[in-house]
């Protein structure tokens, strides 16, 4: 007959008791004063023995884990605290700031035309940049196609010219905002004189990520 669960003698330890949960050995294990060694470890008690003291520990206990708060993990904002004063970041690092798509990025830079203040995510920086891009080719291919016509060179001079006012000022402005994400001065643009370095720094910055939050420059976008 298979002995009922309890705390029995543990067969390989004397002067403790091991919990019998029916079945087989569990690892909660506590001291038995009254305990006596046993002649043999036997493979299950063959009775119950001892009564379960009053102080065994219990493998999930409440009062041993504090509560979480109930702001944890919530997109209200920072500077949740728990009864223990501890601060519970709710958006950030949590809730990463979702990125934007090429139309958004596009309507964003053109209407920051010339602003260099705030901050431009990686996202807006380069959908905008594959935009312009994009718009190069372009007229590069319709100046392959008129390249015979007196005509056609005049009017692709004209799509060039507007094409640089028209995308270089907010490509620069969106570059300033992009080093701004980062926390970092529009100073560090003066690396682009660097010959071929310079390029590769450059586009190094403008990889970097964003600045987790607020800084100097403004809100995380």
């Amino acid at each position: 007959m298979t002995p009922q669960a309890g705390w029995y003698q543990d067969p390989s330890s004397p002067g403790q008791l091991r919990y019998w949960d029916g079945a087989a050995w569990t690892e909660q294990i506590v001291a038995g004063s009254t305990a006596q060694p046993p002649s043999s470890a036997p493979s299950a008690p063959s009775q119950a023995q001892y009564a379960p003291p009053t102080n065994v520990p219990t493998l999930y206990s409440t009062s041993q884990y504090v509560t979480p708060p109930p702001s944890f993990g919530n997109t209200a904002g920072f500077g949740n605290a728990d009864a223990l004063g501890n601060n519970y970041p709710s958006q950030g690092y949590m809730n990463p700031v979702p990125g934007m798509g090429m139309g958004r990025a596009i309507s964003t830079c053109m209407n920051k035309f010339a602003v260099g203040k705030g901050r431009a995510s990686r996202s807006e920086y380069w959908w905008f940049y594959l935009f312009a891009l994009l718009i190069y080719v372009v007229i590069n291919i319709l100046q392959v196609a008129v390249i015979n016509s007196s005509v056609g060179i005049v009017v692709v001079l004209v799509l060039l010219l507007g094409a640089a006012v028209a995308l270089g000022i907010p490509s620069l402005a969106a570059s300033v905002r992009r080093l701004h994400d980062s926390d970092k001065s529009a100073h560090y643009l003066w690396f682009l004189l660097i010959p071929f370095a310079g390029v590769i720094v450059f586009i190094v910055f403008m990889c970097m990520p964003s600045t987790p939050g607020p800084n100097k420059y403004g809100p995380q976008v």
